[in-house]
């Protein structure tokens, strides 16, 4: 009857209000990210350390070669673009671990995010705003800052969002 419609009515505002809660948290957690006092390597260290105590997913980087930094805004994109990647993992691949590598080249550097989670089919999305919301947001920055963006990703398989940005991103 009604007292049950109001209680399923309730639990989903419940679990409403914990995914904004959940989003707003991890904004903030983002916005601390991007402090000009730190380097690229310590903001994503950082901001992967808290998102791994925020969400229960076991989190790691690694970083290979000599670290450069890029101009502020497109470390900002970086940052964003991390950020954007790991939300989908806390949202929808129920991952039991995430990986980050960051491997610093001669001419560019290397960004992956991976987990080993549900992974998607990208030419056949669910509707919905996720993932189309999440994966535009992640190419228009990745296009703004001149970087090349290739999702590698399959049902049953995991995701890994490989980004290689030029040495002279701008």
């Amino acid at each position: 009857g009604a007292a049950a419609a109001e209680k399923i009515w309730g639990k989903q505002l419940e679990a409403a209000a914990q995914e904004t809660y959940d989003d707003v948290r991890e904004d903030i957690l983002a916005l601390g990210a991007t402090g000009k006092d730190q380097s690229l390597v310590e903001s994503l260290f950082n901001y992967l350390q808290r998102f791994g105590e925020l969400s229960g997913i076991p989190t790691e980087l690694v970083a290979e070669g000599t670290a450069y930094s890029f101009n502020p805004g497109a470390e900002v994109h970086l940052l964003r673009i991390v950020q954007e990647s790991l939300t989908n993992v806390r949202k929808y691949a129920k991952a039991s671990r995430v990986r980050l590598l960051l491997s610093f080249g001669q001419d560019q550097c290397r960004l992956v995010v991976e987990d080993d989670g549900t992974g998607f089919d990208p030419d056949h999305l669910p509707r919905g705003p996720w993932p189309h919301f999440g994966l535009q947001s992640i190419r228009e920055r990745a296009a703004a800052i001149g970087a090349r963006l290739t999702l590698d990703t399959a049902p049953g398989k995991g995701t890994r969002v490989i980004l290689e940005l030029p040495r002279a991103a701008r």
